[in-house]
């Protein structure tokens, strides 16, 4: 067992010329996509005054879009669209649609606004994946896949970091900032080139 891989794992990362832009983006996946699952109950608890079991009832209902999203919508734009034009649309998308959900004045909508955010969300961390994938030599495929396991959790631990902080000074904020890190990712994802 080695304690300290993962460090390693990241320093791998930003040496990977080739898939650096792309672990790039995962990471901001993971900010931003962190920021609005990790403070939802926070989020609906306090802007919406909902009780526990309709908190409870929209995470569960924003689930099945993410279930949608990856399983079924995905696999039926790929028969149509390449991994690319999947990725930079559904980041796109995703994050102008946490936007909305912020913009949203009842429960009821910005559930349904943040299930739709859901299913896109599932695709572009899907998408990322596999452009990373793509744009790994062949003989790094599966460390490239273990540098990526290694960024996201990297993401996740800087997401109560950051929010801890901006949470001081306005907690309706977190959506418009999960959005603004969606937002950077699919700007980087449109500079990249396509890889099919």
């Amino acid at each position: 067992i080695h304690l300290i891989q993962g460090f390693g794992n990241l320093i791998q990362a930003a040496k990977a010329r080739h898939v650096r832009m792309f672990f790039l983006i995962l990471f901001l996946w993971n900010l931003g996509w962190g920021y609005s699952i990790v403070w939802y109950p926070t989020y609906v608890l306090t802007r919406f005054q909902v009780d526990q079991y309709f908190m409870t009832l929209g995470l569960i209902i924003q689930g099945l879009g993410w279930t949608f999203g990856g399983a079924f919508l995905k696999p039926a734009l790929l028969q149509k669209k390449n991994t690319s034009f999947i990725a930079k649309t559904s980041f796109l998308t995703s994050a102008i649609l946490l936007l909305l959900s912020y913009l949203s004045t009842s429960f009821p909508v910005f559930i349904a606004i943040y299930t739709v955010a859901a299913a896109f969300a599932a695709m572009s961390l899907s998408s990322t994946f596999n452009l990373i994938s793509l744009a790994s030599p062949k003989n790094i495929q599966g460390k490239s896949m273990g540098i990526a396991q290694s960024v996201m959790a990297l993401g996740f631990l800087f997401v109560p970091i950051f929010s801890s902080f901006f949470g001081l000074f306005e907690i309706y904020a977190f959506f418009p900032i999960a959005a603004l890190f969606l937002f950077l990712g699919s700007f980087i994802l449109f500079q990249t080139k396509d890889l099919y």
